[in-house]
């Protein structure tokens, strides 16, 4: 969890169910060994529920987490709370993205693609919540800022 000013009032690895995958570990260099130390889903859960409670969530890929939590929730029979959230790789499409034609929509750029395009630069772990979080944190400040100066970027 990070606040829009970059803070993180709260991250954590999560202990999986299983090993994990190939796939997964190529991504965000996480090792079952790392794994093993950290909390259960439901520890995590129990922290960071209350912290959401009344917030507007911003991701990136807002689908994506939203469906990670809510599985991970139901897969230790918590129900995920109802919160507002709100895409900004979606957003980010209208801003850096090119105009499909064909699918009637911009093409969602990546969030490296989007940090190369507003000129931005933060060294951060990527593909860790915290890292990206603090990235994506820094991105909308400088499209608020960008906005600001030239009025533009309204949404």
């Amino acid at each position: 969890m990070v606040s829009p000013t970059g803070e993180v009032p709260f991250e954590s690895l999560v202990r999986p169910l299983g090993p994990v995958s190939e796939e997964a570990r190529a991504v965000h260099g996480v090792t079952d060994e790392e794994l093993a130390a950290a909390p259960t889903w439901p520890e995590v859960d129990a922290r960071l529920v209350p912290l959401l409670r009344g917030r507007e969530l911003v991701a990136w890929s807002a689908s994506f987490d939203r469906r990670v939590l809510r599985r991970s929730s139901s897969l230790h029979d918590l129900s995920w709370p109802e919160v507002e959230w709100r895409c900004a790789m979606h957003v980010g499409a209208q801003i850096w993205g090119e105009y499909s034609e064909y699918h009637s929509d911009f093409h969602w750029v990546s969030l490296d693609a989007a940090f190369r395009m507003e000129g931005v630069r933060l060294d951060a772990r990527h593909h860790r919540a915290a890292g990206d979080g603090r990235r994506l944190s820094v991105l909308m400040n400088a499209v608020a800022q960008s906005a600001e100066r030239t009025g533009s970027h309204e949404d």
